[in-house]
């Protein structure tokens, strides 16, 4: 008779265990997830080696220089100080509104860019008022089938 195996599932692609040293502090943030901390430290070395999009990054780190030069003259962390806040808020159009519009149309969305930002938005809002309520969350339904609706 075969006995059933027991334990975790094997890995879908080869891996190897490996030592890291890593702050604490890093490690402690890292502990938070309910992914667990291996599983954390692989979804974040994943998206940063391979699911990145190179302007996004580039994007993300404007932000945080322009967080930190909130912080040096306002002397204050935007997420901490009304003031910060307000300013920061203002750099971030300034930055956005800076960045070169495509002219390629190549979605196939009908709904207007508002309605569609509202419903993305609400969706994201909804997934991250439901990870703060318990620990793990069902992945959510496409929602391109509904922006690609005629809604007009």
């Amino acid at each position: 008779m075969i006995q059933k195996r027991r334990g975790r599932p094997g890995a879908k692609l080869p891996t190897e265990q490996i030592a890291v040293r890593l702050p604490k502090a890093m490690v402690d943030e890292f502990r938070k997830s309910p992914r667990g901390l291996s599983r954390e430290i692989q979804e974040r070395l994943f998206n940063s080696l391979f699911a990145s999009d190179p302007r996004f990054v580039t994007l993300s780190g404007q932000i945080e220089e322009l967080a930190k030069d909130v912080r040096r003259a306002i002397g204050a962390d935007w997420h901490s100080d009304k003031k910060a806040h307000q300013v920061f808020l203002e750099i971030i159009k300034r930055l956005l509104a800076d960045l070169p519009e495509p002219t390629a149309e190549l979605s196939a969305v009908k709904a207007d860019a508002s309605t569609a930002a509202e419903m993305i938005y609400n969706r994201y809002a909804e997934t991250v008022r439901e990870a703060m309520t318990k620990p793990e969350t069902a992945m959510k339904p496409a929602i391109r089938q509904q922006l690609e609706k005629d809604n007009g």
